[in-house]
């Protein structure tokens, strides 16, 4: 059989990186006070980790291209849960 597709090609697991980046930015919403102490530094550093994953991703995607749909709709929930973060902390 041949691959028409890298095995490089961008997955699910690409855009699971910057996801689970950002999970700590809920848990600390949901267990700590947002505006007090470190947690506002340490959730820009959080979004601008994830920025830079998501940057890798669509660098292999623009290289590789991508393998499933699934991988798309990953990348939704990644992008929305960015744009979710980045607002709630612009908020405060």
């Amino acid at each position: 059989m041949t691959e028409t597709q890298s095995p490089h090609a961008a997955s699910e697991g690409t855009w699971a990186l910057p996801l689970l980046v950002l999970i700590p930015l809920t848990v600390l919403r949901m267990f700590a006070d947002p505006s007090a102490g470190p947690w506002p530094i340490l959730g820009w550093c959080l979004i601008a980790l994830a920025v830079l994953l998501l940057a890798a991703g669509w660098a292999t995607v623009f290289r590789h291209g991508s393998r499933r749909r699934g991988a798309w709709g990953t990348c939704l929930l990644v992008h929305a849960a960015l744009v979710w973060q980045t607002v709630l902390l612009l908020r405060q």
